[in-house]
């Protein structure tokens, strides 16, 4: 009977192996066509510029062959094409038949403007209002410009609309399409376009990359440690995030053949890598990763959000923070919190905070399930109470601290945080304030100091110190 069980068993996993597709590796890099615009007589030209720029991102990063412009005009000359400035649609297949690509990208510019702005603090002096002579200076100033001069010709506004069109050179259908916007304030007329194109050049490389996501295999796998297929020949770089899925099976559903994707069963990032290979660390895992499974090329940050309750043991201190995380996977992030509280001052009140703060982490231990960080932060305070006449007074304090916070996965994009922070030295928290309106009629306020009673006892003072314990949730939104 036991042999018998044993032989099915060995029959099934043959028929489940048989049935499964092998990962869909992308072992060649993308040929691409750079179509020109259709101002090709004006290289100044914005369009022609963020062309070039595309070209230049585009041949940079290894998973692409691009046919430059240049290459093109080569091509169509040697067969006779006339080059309007433009390809049309009946010479695309021609094209791309000459320069072996099949797909091309081409600019198409929306938007594009430049002119002066007024700075920010006169934009804030025109909306609360000049007086006489404010009045003046204006007319003095603009009295003294030369007519043909631009205003505000040191504070340029440049911006920037196009699209990123992907197409099939065949049918001259759209693929893909990215729409980037670009826009700086600042210089003059050429470094505020040198800013603007800084943008564009960062954006057309995070599109191009979205555009092609590439898909490795998994080839061993050492506890936390994996190696991958595909290297820096096709321009995989330390940091870049794949999540790892299980085969694809095949299946027969009304006399059709499917193919049911695999389930993702993790997240790596890799740490090393050689010309066709590359090493990664299991950052998340829900499930097992084995050998043949495929690596899809993910352009997740990583970032998350969540929320966490502190109480400070000496100082009675209890918050409610939201929490947003950067890079919290990665050796070295940081967050921001925000929240409300209360704390305990010295005459035993508890007072109404509002807090932010933010810190950086270092992690020391990880695994794909649990990870232990050092943390450096600082916690800044509004603490709100009344005073021994009823009015209304807040104390600032603030608080550096060092800590050790910890994280267990508890589903895949789920973490159970346990923290601890130990308060270094506060200040503040005894400058007690409140404001009112001036009794004339030009709506301004004045500062006092809060009024306390020496009878009930010393003036209130709220200090953070000692211990503080946190428990939260994160989310990711990979």
């Amino acid at each position: 009977m036991k042999r018998i069980t044993f032989f099915l068993l060995i029959l099934i996993s043959i028929a489940h192996a048989q049935n499964e597709v092998a990962a869909d590796i992308t072992e060649e890099r993308q040929k691409l066509l750079i179509l020109p615009s259709e101002y090709t007589d004006n290289p100044k030209a914005p369009v022609n510029k963020i062309t070039a720029i595309l070209a230049e991102q585009a041949s940079g990063m290894k998973r692409y062959i691009i046919m430059d412009r240049s290459q093109l005009v080569s091509i169509l000359d040697e067969q006779a094409l006339q080059m309007t400035g433009i390809i049309k649609d009946s010479d695309l297949v021609t094209v791309g038949n000459l320069s072996g690509a099949r797909e091309a990208l081409k600019v198409t510019m929306t938007h594009y403007s430049q002119k002066g702005v007024p700075p920010e603090d006169k934009k804030e002096k025109k909306e609360k209002g000049a007086n006489f002579f404010d009045a003046v200076i204006a007319i003095a100033e603009a009295s003294s410009e030369k007519p043909d001069e631009e205003p505000h010709a040191n504070n340029m506004q440049t911006v920037i609309n196009f699209t990123i069109s992907k197409l099939d050179l065949e049918s001259g259908q759209t693929l893909n399409s990215a729409f980037i916007n670009a826009e700086h304030t600042g210089g003059n007329r050429g470094k505020s376009l040198t800013a603007a194109m800084n943008i564009v050049r960062r954006s057309i490389k995070r599109e191009l990359r979205k555009m092609f996501l590439l898909t490795s295999e998994v080839l061993e796998v050492d506890g936390d440690n994996v190696l991958l297929f595909l290297g820096a020949d096709m321009g995989i770089e330390a940091g870049t995030v794949y999540e790892i899925s299980s085969l694809g099976r095949k299946r027969t559903i009304r006399g059709r053949d499917i193919t049911v994707p695999g389930r993702p069963v993790g997240m790596v990032q890799v740490v090393d890598v050689s010309g066709d290979a590359s090493r990664a660390v299991v950052l998340r895992k829900w499930g097992r990763i084995e050998p043949g499974f495929e690596a899809l090329e993910r352009m997740a940050f990583l970032n998350g959000i969540g929320f966490k309750m502190d109480y400070g043991q000496t100082s009675g201190d209890f918050d409610m923070e939201f929490v947003g995380f950067v890079r919290p996977l990665r050796r070295f992030g940081g967050f921001m919190n925000i929240g409300l509280g209360n704390i305990e001052d010295s005459r035993g009140n508890l007072d109404l905070t509002f807090g932010i703060g933010g810190g950086f982490h270092a992690n020391i231990i990880h695994t794909s399930r649990f990870r232990a960080a050092g943390v450096v932060s600082l916690e800044g305070k509004v603490v709100f109470r009344h005073d021994d006449e009823d009015n209304s007074v807040t104390a600032g304090m603030f608080y550096p601290m060092v800590g050790l916070h910890t994280s267990f996965m508890m589903t895949k994009k789920v973490d159970l945080m346990i923290a601890a922070d130990w308060v270094l030295a506060s200040t503040g928290g005894k400058n007690w304030q409140y404001t009112e309106n001036t009794d004339d009629e030009s709506e301004e306020t004045k500062t006092y100091s809060g009024k306390w009673d020496p009878s009930i006892g010393p003036n209130p003072t709220v200090t953070a110190e000692g211990l503080i314990f946190s428990v939260g949730l994160r989310f990711y939104s990979f």
